[in-house]
């Protein structure tokens, strides 16, 4: 092998290499915060669950997964979950430890294709093992995540949405760079089975790429036809209708917004209490433009009143300073334009959520994903700006001796 097939065949190896040594570090971290908090739960009489008064699925789901092992007799389940952690219980016992440990495994894959989607879109290809190359830090910001560390390790779905989210993203990028038979079939295994799980989060993804697409329609219509294609007939081959508008149409109702908000996320000592005013166009862009926001970067400072609340705006005072480290050195332009389609994704996602939850601890849970996308953004960034800080900064001085 020449000089020159080593380095191309370096640079094939690198990225999976790179993405596996951080999926490895997450899975070893993520596992020690998930020991700890186990033992804080049995400690603390939550029994192994969910280790806060507030509650959570988890115990729905674990009886789910030993009811279909035993007697297979769960209908009309709200999610695949239960069917996975069966499937977990079928080889190790009903051990609520074990099922943390998939999910932990499913989390770090999640780092896995966040540090790949990162190095697909960086613009510093070359400089792989570098700190600050867009990989590395999108590896450092997803696992030091606090609502990632906490929920990965918990008997709840998210991890299996994050896992499969951040994945059918990395084959999205692909897909928008050059449409391929792979990447297609991934892509389309990976819609479905975060469909399984979150089905309004393959419904963003397919919205993303559908509103991404029409902005390319000048510069390359046929690959734009292409992927208008995916977006419209797989969703309909699976019964979702168009873009999945027959899925989103029964949730879009404003009676059922106003139930799911009040039934299901105005309850418990986290809620802010958000009504969404459908009374006239204006008064109801204002209060979802503030359940957007919340969403998006809540916990508000005048919104925390209880110790749970102070402890996410301790979560989200960082993303706050990444966000506007970002604006403030105007470098909103990444190198490659495919992450606008990222972008696009969490604006969609974040919508869909801002329409249903104006709970501050739900949200820590259900914006896993788009807050996920958005570190790998983050991250694009912050290696242009450290990557012109390099360029710019003077030379060392030449000590003699």
């Amino acid at each position: 092998m020449t000089l020159g097939e080593k380095s191309s065949a370096y640079i094939k190896v690198a990225p999976i290499s790179l993405a596996l040594l951080w999926a490895t570090f997450a899975f070893l971290v993520k596992t020690v915060i998930a020991t700890g908090l186990h033992l804080y739960s049995l400690v603390s009489g939550f029994e192994g669950f969910y280790p806060l008064a507030s509650g959570a699925d988890d115990r729905f789901y674990h009886w789910a997964a030993v009811s279909l092992v035993q007697s297979g007799t769960p209908e009309n389940l709200p999610n695949a979950y239960p069917y996975l952690l069966a499937w977990i219980y079928q080889f190790v016992g009903p051990s609520l430890m074990w099922g943390k440990i998939v999910n932990v495994l499913l989390s770090s894959i999640a780092v896995y294709y966040g540090v790949l989607l990162a190095y697909e879109l960086s613009r510093a290809k070359a400089r792989l093992w570098r700190l600050s190359s867009a990989p590395n830090l999108a590896g450092l910001l997803l696992v030091a995540y606090p609502s990632g560390l906490f929920y990965g390790g918990q008997l709840l779905k998210d991890p299996a949405v994050l896992a499969l989210g951040m994945a059918s993203l990395y084959w999205s990028a692909k897909l928008l760079w050059k449409p391929r038979l792979r990447e297609t079939i991934f892509l389309v295994i990976g819609l479905v089975g975060l469909y399984q799980f979150r089905g309004y989060a393959s419904v963003a993804l397919l919205g993303a790429l559908s509103v991404y697409a029409l902005t390319q329609i000048w510069r390359r219509p046929l690959y734009v036809a292409l992927v208008a294609l995916i977006a419209v007939l797989v969703p309909i081959a699976l019964g979702w209708g168009p873009l999945g508008l027959k899925y989103l149409a029964p949730l879009l109702n404003p009676e059922k917004i106003s139930h799911i908000r009040e039934e299901v996320y105005s309850i418990g000592g986290s809620a802010v209490d958000i009504s969404l005013d459908f009374s006239n166009p204006i008064a109801f862009l204002i209060s979802y433009a503030y359940s957007f926001a919340t969403v998006l970067l809540g916990p508000l400072p005048w919104q925390v009143k209880s110790p749970i609340v102070a402890i996410a705006l301790v979560e989200a005072v960082p993303m706050w300073f990444l966000l506007a480290t970002v604006w403030l050195r105007n470098s909103f332009r990444c190198a490659d334009r495919r992450a606008t389609f990222l972008v696009i994704f969490v604006l969609i996602y974040i919508g869909g959520l801002a329409l249903i939850s104006d709970n501050i601890g739900a949200n820590t849970r259900l914006r896993l994903l788009p807050w996920s996308t958005l570190l790998v953004w983050i991250a694009l960034h912050l290696e242009i700006q450290l990557e012109r800080r390099r360029k710019h900064a003077p030379p060392l001085p030449h000590h003699s001796r």
